[in-house]
Order: structure tokens, then C-alpha cells, then sequence
């Protein structure tokens, strides 16, 4: 039971990334928020072998391996599922679980998916089947609880270099992260929102709209592969 929606809060000038982070801490600690530990993600994108690579997915083709704080001995492969070619029964050969037709008709890109993995299985993709590891990007931060909500504020990073803030709000009473969207903006409304007069004030940045998924460790890993991605 629960949802989580991922907000990404940007800043213009990164040079006040580290402020604001700060300041939305501090923020969450006046509003009556208990510290209960760090938050960690970190994501590895491996790219599949050239020869592996379908022509028409060359340059897309690979997989992020993620690992979060909440399950340390266990990797969460987001990856984005090709259609089979020709056949199938779904439009266009697709199966009907993987139709991507959109508005009108037209196409859209398909879904990623997150598989839950053993530890050890970046190092075997690494060593047997040949993939390249490209690039680490993460989220550091620090876990708030609200009685019935779990707030986590951390710095995404794009390898060391400071990139956007991420604030994930969980709410505990409601499955549907439809339904817990208007509450955790609500919230998130609520710590954006001065409380007095500082210097960082103006390094807050407006929410974006979020990204929602239902609650599991599987969905989270997807979230947060498509934040990392976007930088």
C-alpha cells in the first residue's frame, strides 16, 4: 500500500543547487519532519554491443542497472522493451501488452520496464556479454518522515557534478499515485513556500509537474532511471 510521486525542482544558476538543498531540508525539519537516514540511488547506463545493436535502435539500445539505499543487496535493469518484428497480436505486430499507439494514431516510444537482479549482474554483463559501462549518475540525500508520509530530498548528480534537486514524496495511506498526486504537491507546496526571510530563498525552484508510479521498489527504479536519463 502506498505511492510515490518524483518531483525535479531545477535551478538555473547550479552554483545554488547545494543552497537549496539545504534550504528544503531545513524546511522539512521545521515542518515537524524526523530525519530517518540517507537516500542513495545510483545508476550505471551500460551500452549494448555494436553488433547486438538493432540498426534501427543504434544509439538507444542498452539498459541503466540501479541500486537504491532501501534494498542494498539487490539491482533494479530499466530497460525498454523492443517489439518482435512482423506477427503478433497486436497492432503492427505488437502484442497487445506493448501497442503504443498514441493521440490520433501516432506512435510513441514504449514504456521502460525494471527487472529485479542479483548484485553481481553488472559485472557479468560487463565481463560476459560485452556491454560498456558509460556513465554513473545518482541521487545523495537525506529521508524525512510525516507520519504518514516519507519525504526524500537529495541532489541529483550527472557523474560529480551537481545537476538538479529531487524531492520524492511517498504516501502511505493510498495505493493510487493518481489519487496522492494533488497531496504530495500539496506538500511539496508547503516546504517550497518561505518560512522566513534567508538568503537562499531565492535559490527555490517551482515543481514540476510529477512523475508518478504505484508503490514498489521495481516501479521507483523506473521513475527514477527516467529523471536520470533527462539530464
Amino acid at each position: 500500500m502506498g505511492s510515490r510521486c518524483l518531483f525535479r525542482l531545477n535551478q538555473p544558476d547550479r552554483k545554488l543547487l547545494p543552497a537549496a538543498e539545504r534550504e528544503l531540508c531545513r524546511r522539512a525539519e521545521a515542518h515537524t519532519g524526523t530525519r530517518l537516514g540517507g537516500w542513495e540511488v545510483h545508476a550505471m547506463a551500460l551500452s549494448a554491443p555494436a553488433a547486438t545493436a538493432e540498426p534501427a535502435r543504434r544509439g538507444r539500445s542498452g539498459m541503466d542497472v540501479l541500486s537504491l539505499s532501501e534494498a542494498p543487496t539487490k539491482r533494479y535493469v530499466v530497460y525498454t522493451p523492443s517489439p518482435p518484428p512482423g506477427g503478433g497480436g497486436g497492432k503492427g505486430g505488437e502484442p497487445p501488452s506493448l501497442t503504443t499507439e498514441g493521440v490520433g494514431g501516432g506512435r510513441r516510444p514504449q514504456p521502460p520496464v525494471a527487472v529485479e537482479a542479483d548484485e553481481q549482474l553488472p559485472h557479468i554483463l560487463v565481463k560476459v556479454s560485452g556491454y560498456t559501462p558509460r556513465v554513473v549518475k545518482g541521487i545523495k540525500g537525506t529521508t524525512f518522515g510525516f507520519v504518514d508520509f516519507v519525504v526524500r530530498i537529495g541532489m541529483v548528480f550527472d557523474k560529480d557534478v551537481p545537476a538538479a534537486v529531487a524531492v520524492e514524496i511517498e504516501y502511505r495511506p493510498v495505493g493510487s499515485a493518481a489519487l496522492s498526486a494533488a497531496v504530495a504537491a500539496a506538500l511539496l507546496g508547503r516546504l517550497a513556500q518561505p518560512l522566513v526571510a534567508n538568503p537562499y530563498s531565492a535559490a527555490d525552484a517551482a515543481g514540476a509537474a510529477p512523475t508518478m508510479v504505484g508503490f514498489s521498489l521495481r516501479s521507483a527504479a523506473v521513475l527514477y532511471s527516467v529523471l536520470l536519463s533527462s539530464l
